[in-house]
């Protein structure tokens, strides 16, 4: 997966488009830190469906940036932060299963302050930084 991309802790899948969405990129500034605390691997029904660390919006900071970014999910789609280790595109399923051997049960349960947001664009190979947003 770190071909593409490292693992990340996803605030939305896409920036909603129009003629703001850079206001509303830039909103996230005055924002202030995002407060939460990682807790332990989970995956998406199955190994091979992803792997990822629990996050605990305590402070509904994530929420509250969601919302600058006018951020409306699709229907049937339920956002659920998360700290991204491996995905279905980029981990095959014998590799998924073999980190979920070594992962499962394992809990880091720390709270962490974020204090910059990567705006990213897949290229047709990795996702790559487009702009880093400072949250003060």
């Amino acid at each position: 997966m770190t071909e593409r991309i490292g693992a990340h802790f996803t605030v939305c899948h896409v920036v909603p488009g129009g003629d703001d969405w850079e206001a509303r990129v830039d909103s996230l500034q005055a924002s202030g830190p995002l407060q939460v605390r990682i807790g332990g691997v989970r995956n998406w029904g199955a190994p091979a469906g992803g792997i990822y660390l629990s996050v605990d919006d305590f402070a509904e900071t994530v929420d509250g940036a969601r919302r600058r970014l006018s951020v409306e999910e699709p229907p049937g789609v339920v956002f659920v932060p998360h700290v991204t280790l491996t995905h279905p595109r980029t981990t095959s399923p014998d590799v998924a299963a073999a980190a979920w051997d070594e992962l499962d049960g394992w809990t880091l349960d720390e709270f962490v302050s974020i204090d910059a947001v990567d705006v990213i664009e897949y290229d047709g190979l990795a996702w790559r930084t487009v702009r880093q947003v400072s949250l003060r």
